[in-house]
């Protein structure tokens, strides 16, 4: 969730997360 978004700055996170939410909403589920 935000463990890895408060090491990463939290762009590079939303990137993966809207590219796999782009090909299955399960990913976007679990990273909210």
């Amino acid at each position: 969730k935000r463990r890895r978004e408060d090491k990463r700055g939290g762009r590079v996170q939303q990137n993966k997360v809207i590219r796999a939410f782009d090909k299955t909403e399960r990913i976007n589920g679990e990273w909210d």
